[in-house]
């Protein structure tokens, strides 16, 4: 999952992180019950903002949990960071009707989290989430009115990107939507190579960062077995290299030819999952335009 500490070792600047991201927190004010209901009622009803705002109150909660759980031998901003994301899915689940607490009710959502991310932690799979996000920046400035406007300086100035990588990033976006698999994989290889994230400790920007990472596992956990683990293996979701397709037909013991077969077939999927969403996505736009 999304990584907080990025590539920062247990050092003075990892600290000054964590106590950069106590500090945010601290600025969300905890909520009384009748609050808590009145945002989950609205959570309920898909408001977005409700859902940020229950969300971001209750980071405070995710963190002293997770001192129960410092002594393992996981970094503290990743036990942080899987608490988050069992909060992210007790806010889902929890019904305000039936009377008692958000906070009893999240808590175990969060410690079941986080217990699993110690138990799992050695093989946990990682998308690299920086790539995923900058491709989202990317299609939200296609989605433009001045868009086919814009220079390239202009586009490399609002994603904040150098040209280098803005070229790169276009490759690749126009490889996968064409699915010319073997370009994209290559230049999806060069891209993450010329782009490291920066540490982040800003809470709110995390947590948007988290849901998006929550949707895009929803939309692996669609897909079969066999289609996750070509993926995995491809894109180097477990060890951050990128494969051969003959490399990665070796690990399952298939073919050349059928790796890309599974390949192919696992992104034709995911793009017709995807196309809906982003069908209501445009529709709900014009409605915003003509209010």
């Amino acid at each position: 999952m999304y990584q907080m500490k990025s590539k920062i070792g247990r050092s003075g600047d990892l600290i000054d992180l964590e106590r950069r991201y106590f500090k945010d927190v601290k600025k969300y004010p905890t909520l009384s019950h009748e609050e808590e209901v009145e945002l989950a009622r609205r959570v309920k009803k898909g408001d977005e903002e409700a859902r940020k705002k229950l969300i971001l109150s209750n980071l405070k909660l995710v963190i002293t949990i997770a001192k129960s759980y410092a002594t393992y031998q996981v970094p503290f901003l990743d036990l942080i960071e899987e608490g988050n994301l069992g909060l992210i899915k007790a806010i889902s689940r929890y019904d305000p009707e039936k009377g008692f607490r958000f906070s009893t009710y999240a808590a175990w959502w969060i410690k079941q989290a986080i217990v699993r991310a110690i138990s799992n932690y050695s093989r946990t799979i990682r998308i690299p989430i920086h790539i995923f996000n900058l491709m989202n920046r990317y299609v939200a400035l296609e989605k433009r009115k001045d868009f086919a406007n814009l220079d390239v300086e202009d586009k490399v100035r609002i994603l904040k990107i150098s040209k280098k990588r803005f070229r790169m990033l276009e490759e690749l976006i126009s490889n996968i939507r064409s699915l010319d698999l073997a370009n994209s994989v290559e230049t999806y290889n060069e891209l993450s190579k010329s782009f490291q994230p920066e540490a982040v400790a800003d809470a709110e920007k995390i947590i948007l960062q988290q849901i998006e990472h929550e949707n895009l596992e929803a939309l692996m956990n669609r897909l079969s077995e066999r289609e996750r683990l070509i993926l995995r293996i491809r894109y180097g979701f477990d060890d951050g290299e990128i494969h051969t397709l003959a490399e990665t037909g070796k690990v399952i013991h298939v073919s050349r030819e059928r790796v890309r077969q599974l390949e192919m077939r696992a992104l034709k999927k995911l793009r017709c999952i995807l196309e809906p969403r982003f069908q209501v996505e445009k529709e709900n736009k014009v409605k915003k335009e003509r209010k």
